[in-house]
């Protein structure tokens, strides 16, 4: 039998592996039972081999070491994949666990803040309670009616959010509407004006003419005439203070006290009553309620809505 001539043969085989593996590495799709199969292959060809020449002892050399080399790239290869699995799972994990422990702060500091929330709004009713029944009024048993909104502002809309409404008659303490716009009713009067203070004590009578009622408060108060054919309370006396915050630099909501009666209120009296002794702490509650909210907004990864207009703008 002739000889095989071994180093031509060997010198293919070597280039070619060298190709592969320089190819399939940089691809990185590279599986650990292709080397596997390639030193398996490169072993039954050295067995061939010796089978077929036993003097081809070179050649049964050469593969068997190729096969081995093979086998020791799959088993690098078995434990590279573990390692960036491992990898894979523990950053994995560590994700999962901090989005977890942050969604469990977000929704403690939710409850919390959602429990002071509740607690200053339950303050401020008690609080506009209160008012309702020291409140001077010409008529006793008058069932005056209190009401606290905020200004909040998102882009360049403007709007009244009802915090509290508080009066005798469980009916009239109802919200009719909780968002107003800001250009619309006497709130807007009053938190347009210089004085922050706007008044009317002598609306029509709805019981007798409920058309030039709705017609007043739609072209003097710029009302929706829907809004003004539904109002559950039909007040003929209504004033409006501004409340500022307590460093006097921003407008932060108002109080709306009305009644049913005309001429309801002493305007000198109720002036005193609620612009000069109850407004700072107005203007506390109102402050609080609103940093409550803006920390539950954030915690939620929402916007906080500005709160009022600052005079130093």
């Amino acid at each position: 039998m002739t000889p095989v001539s071994s180093k031509p043969f060997l010198a293919r085989i070597s280039k070619n592996l060298r190709i592969s593996y320089e190819f399939l590495g940089k691809i990185r799709i590279i599986s650990p039972w292709f080397w596997r199969l390639l030193g398996a292959a490169a072993f039954t060809y050295a067995g061939i081999c010796a089978s077929c020449n036993p003097n081809a002892k070179i050649l049964f050399t050469a593969f068997f070491i190729i096969g081995f080399i093979l086998y020791i790239i799959g088993e690098y290869e078995t434990t590279m994949i573990r390692e960036q699995i491992q990898i894979i799972e523990e950053k994995m994990k560590t994700e999962i666990t901090n989005k977890r422990i942050a969604e469990e702060k977000n929704s403690i500091l939710e409850d919390g803040m959602n429990v002071i929330d509740d607690q200053i709004e339950k303050l401020l009713d008690d609080y506009l309670r209160t008012l309702c029944e020291r409140m001077p009024r010409k008529n006793i048993d008058d069932a005056v009616r209190i009401s606290i909104y905020t200004h909040l502002k998102k882009k360049d809309n403007g709007y009244f959010v009802m915090r509290g409404r508080s009066c005798r008659i469980p009916r009239y303490s109802v919200p009719g509407r909780e968002i107003y716009h800001d250009y619309e009713g006497i709130i807007a009067e009053a938190w347009d004006s210089h004085t922050g203070y706007a008044g009317i004590f002598d609306l029509p009578d709805p019981k007798e003419n409920k058309e030039l009622y709705i017609q007043t408060l739609v072209e003097k108060f710029r009302m929706e005439k829907e809004a003004a054919e539904n109002l559950t309370m039909e007040s003929r006396s209504l004033v409006a203070f501004r409340i500022n915050d307590l460093e006097e630099t921003s407008a932060v909501g108002l109080v709306v006290v009305e009644s049913v009666f005309p001429e309801a209120f002493k305007e000198s009296e109720i002036n005193e009553f609620v612009a000069v002794r109850q407004k700072k702490f107005l203007a506390f509650l109102i402050g609080r309620l609103t940093e409550m909210e803006n920390i539950i907004n954030l915690s939620r990864g929402e916007e906080p809505a500005s709160s009022g207009d600052s005079f130093l703008e």
